[in-house]
């Protein structure tokens, strides 16, 4: 899954195919007393999620994908890459040039599963039971304001 907003138009890829398009300028800026950027729930404790969450890539300034695109394995840390984690075995960590601190909340677990081939060693995910986990990084590097961006 990708979220990108290329200037102005927010777009939606689901196995690196466009599914939807909408026009969008909102600035994500944070407000006072905005949630801080949660991984795995939404800000306003009204939906958790349940199940694995592997390669997950911030990329604030760029839209990385203007058009459809073929997945190719592994996620790695690019130009404008603010967060880059879920990619792992046994750590929860920020793989970005930021190495931002990641704190987890609740039972959120570094797990061996991924998407990828099983000769793919080294890499990992996060998992969600559903029960209030989350795990949150925290950077002022990770708002978007009305910059381009892609979210993976």
């Amino acid at each position: 899954i990708a979220v990108v907003r290329n200037s102005g138009t927010l777009k939606f890829y689901l196995d690196g195919v466009e599914k939807h398009s909408v026009s969008n300028t909102q600035d994500y800026s944070p407000n006072s007393g905005s949630p801080e950027p949660f991984i795995g729930q939404r800000g306003d404790n009204k939906s958790d999620y349940n199940g694995y969450i592997s390669n997950l890539r911030m990329v604030v300034g760029t839209a990385v994908y203007t058009s459809d695109f073929t997945p190719a394995g592994p996620l790695s840390a690019i130009t404008n890459t603010t967060l880059l984690t879920a990619h792992k075995n046994n750590e929860i960590v920020d793989g970005s040039s930021n190495a931002l601190t990641i704190t987890k909340n609740g039972d959120v677990t570094a797990h061996a599963s991924n998407p990828f081939p099983i000769d793919t060693t080294g890499y990992g995910s996060l998992y969600f039971d559903g029960s209030g986990d989350h795990a949150i990084a925290d950077g002022s590097n990770l708002v978007v304001g009305t910059n381009d961006f892609t979210i993976e």
